[in-house]
């Protein structure tokens, strides 16, 4: 780094000079991308200076051009020993290689097709997702649970059959398809009036199936209520008639 120079009109000698030069400590800051007044380098003295340092520690022999382009370029540097001007190159050209280096490609580590864990938005971590226990289409696609989050595929395993739900808006169909049972969600969404109309039901798939396994809770224990009252029913014909036969035979043995 230089000092501010002397008010213009005051003489310099090159003794001066020579004490102007200041050695920083190692790394020195760069002047790469750096504006001219930053270190208080003029524009010529920046580019003689990134000439200079062409190489991290050049020779005598090779920097005299560059220290005859730094003399001739800033006034008053004729009496600059060579030594001096090639110890701050050296250093200015340290400082730009290093800077260089940490501004390179980042290099990461390689991984084997096998190490390899897809993560997503919706999965973050691979280990704790659920999965499906069976195939579920949206509208004949298909759904991938790796774009579902556990909320969304908790529900699906938890539909159980077929049925219309959210005011006969979405129609869930279970179907067998060989050995496996296949769950089918088909709702209407072409129109703008259809998507509005089904928004106002559920805000996304996780709530809309959250309260289709609702309605499918309730309906279950609504069939249960049913089985069982037919149940005592049953039992009440079956005593009656058991009743009505031991009274016949004990008529006939009168």
């Amino acid at each position: 780094m230089l000092k501010p120079s002397k008010p213009s009109g005051s003489p310099s000698t090159p003794s001066e000079i020579t004490d102007n030069i200041v050695v920083p400590p190692s790394p020195a800051p760069s002047v790469v991308g750096k504006s001219a007044d930053t270190y208080g380098f003029t524009p010529e003295e920046v580019a003689a200076l990134e000439a200079a340092s062409a190489q991290p520690d050049p020779p005598a022999a090779a920097v005299a051009p560059a220290i005859a382009q730094v003399q001739q370029a800033v006034p008053g540097l004729g009496g600059v020993s060579i030594e001096a001007l090639t110890m701050f190159a050296n250093i200015i050209g340290s400082a730009i290689a290093g800077s260089m280096q940490k501004m390179g490609p980042k290099r990461y580590k390689k991984a084997f097709t096998a190490e390899y864990d897809p993560k997503t938005w919706a999965q973050p971590d691979q280990t704790k997702a659920l999965k499906l226990n069976r195939p579920c289409f949206q509208n004949g696609c298909w759904m991938n649970p790796n774009s579902m989050n556990n909320a969304e595929i908790r529900a699906l395993n938890s539909i159980t059959h077929s049925g219309r739900y959210l005011n006969r808006l979405v129609e869930v169909s279970v179907r067998q398809n060989g050995s496996e049972d296949e769950v089918h969600l088909t709702y209407n969404s072409k129109t703008p009036d259809q998507r509005i109309m089904l928004k106002g039901e559920a805000r996304n798939l996780a709530e809309l199936l959250q309260k289709i396994v609702e309605t499918q809770t309730e309906e279950r224990a609504e069939l249960d209520a049913i089985a069982e009252y037919q149940r005592v029913e049953r039992m009440k014909v079956a005593q009656f008639r058991a009743q009505r036969s031991a009274e016949k035979v004990e008529q006939l043995s009168a």
